[in-house]
């Protein structure tokens, strides 16, 4: 890690706000592939066709995602476009 001298005083804020918004982020998605693999290892006890219906609802799910962060960017953009004026 680099010392305090080398950085200044708004790098440092930068860093600490930035760590603020990524580890939720970090934590949501490490708990979302710990699922998916608690999901797959309890299924495959089962059979394949219990574990095809959950990657279905899987990549459902991504999908659903994907639409929401395009939405939220989209936004995001828009309101700093608008902020700026």
């Amino acid at each position: 890690m680099l010392s305090k001298e080398i950085l200044p005083n708004e790098t440092r804020i930068f860093y600490k706000s930035l760590f603020k918004i990524v580890l939720p982020i970090t934590l949501q998605n490490l708990i979302s592939a710990a699922v998916n693999s608690a999901d797959v290892i309890m299924l495959s006890k089962v059979g394949q066709t219990s574990i095809a219906a959950v990657s279905l609802a899987g990549q459902v799910q991504f999908v659903l995602l994907l639409f929401f962060v395009g939405l939220s960017s989209g936004l995001i953009m828009l309101t700093a476009q608008y902020w700026g004026k």
